[in-house]
């Protein structure tokens, strides 16, 4: 069965009620359930492993079906088993069975299942247990993976992970293993402030900034990425609370400046290119979030700045393209805006663009058609 949420006009009727229901907030998520409507497996994402995108499987269109086949096959065997291990870690659990190393296992299967109720159970079972941080999730460091699922289903997860992060840092050398359960944690910590942005904007922008300077003091490379980040969702604040722009146009420009000082903007390794990428696309992000929250025309240009650098790294993007454009428009740059909006309009229909997806570019090409010469 499948079910689309949160898609506008695409909604299966009942759809955002269901997708409430089992606490999903990503897409796609694969859910396996009982009978009963009870759930014995679950994944977020695209079925593809690492190793079908690092061999190649995936530059075709056929091969991508082939892979999403597999990925699916995966899918259904970890189903089997977690239906069939399920009702033995339950029947154990009941029995009082209690050993760190089972404790471990029930706990990584009930949070890949989300069980809710289950998971609070466990895991104080299992932090009573282990008696230490230290004993908890510094001698088998792979376990991080679940306290990062852990904290996608509760803000007290979250919580818990910032509270333990000193005693986690001097148990585990790996600090890669760290800063990728804290880009998880933080990353659901801000889906979860994002909810809020209407109920008080001022105190949400509080609330970012201190979890950017916790970052700071922490991970120095963790608060590098999760700059542009809140830097992003800073800026459309300003609309609500006029109190805030300049806060979140310095955060802004803070988060330009360290995506373009970037090194390696320009080798050709398939791992640069990619960087590459993923740097355009976070400047075009700062970009459209100025363009849809600022009015101020030196701000503006600083965000056509940012697009311009984009294009350099990412020169068939459509999309940035479409940005540049926009900024132009907003500050009556009737040719700018007409050549950067023919070019995104000429790029999504070269790449075979849904015609519905780049609609607002030719919508903004006629209102910069309309501008006076």
């Amino acid at each position: 069965l499948k079910v689309y949420a949160q898609s506008g006009e695409q909604t299966t009727p009942g759809g955002d009620e269901l997708a409430q229901k089992y606490g999903i907030d990503a897409f796609p998520t694969f859910l396996v359930c009982s009978a009963s409507g009870e759930t014995f497996y679950r994944e977020e994402g695209v079925p593809l492993s690492r190793e079908d995108f690092s061999s190649g499987d995936v530059s075709t269109p056929e091969a991508i079906r082939e892979a999403l086949l597999r990925g699916f096959e995966r899918q259904m065997e970890s189903a089997k088993k977690a239906q069939a291990e399920l009702p033995q870690f339950r029947k154990k659990f009941a029995q009082g069975e209690r050993s760190l190393s089972f404790l471990r296992d029930y706990l990584r299967l009930a949070s890949q299942l989300h069980l809710s109720t289950e998971v609070d159970t466990v895991f104080a079972a299992y932090t009573r247990a282990a008696g230490s941080v230290r004993k908890a999730w510094g001698e088998e460091p792979e376990l991080l993976g679940v306290l990062g699922t852990l904290a996608s289903m509760k803000p007290r997860y979250q919580a818990y992970a910032w509270e333990i992060l000193d005693s986690l840092t001097a148990a585990i050398p790996d600090t890669s293993q760290l800063l990728a359960l804290y880009e998880e944690v933080s990353s659901y910590e801000m889906a979860t402030l994002s909810q809020k942005v209407g109920k008080n904007p001022s105190a949400l922008a509080d609330t970012l900034e201190a979890l950017l300077r916790r970052s700071e003091k922490s991970f120095p490379a963790l608060a590098h990425q999760l700059t542009p980040q809140i830097a992003t969702l800073l800026l459309p604040l300003s609309q609500k609370d006029p109190r805030i722009t300049e806060r979140a146009f310095r955060l802004a420009l803070q988060a330009g400046a360290s995506l373009i000082s970037i090194p390696g903007g320009h080798h050709s390794s398939e791992e640069s290119k990619s960087a590459q990428t993923h740097i355009s696309y976070q400047l075009n992000s700062l970009a459209w979030a100025c363009y849809e929250s600022m009015t101020d025309p030196d701000k503006l240009w600083v965000a056509v700045g940012w697009a311009r650098y984009a294009l350099t790294l990412n020169p068939e993007s459509w999309q940035i393209w479409d940005t540049l454009g926009a900024l132009y428009l907003k500050l009556k740059r009737k040719r700018d805006a007409l050549m950067a909006l023919d070019k995104a309009v000429t790029l999504a229909q070269k790449q075979g663009t849904p015609e519905r997806e780049y609609q607002g570019t030719v919508e903004l090409r006629r209102e910069a058609a309309a501008l006076p010469d």
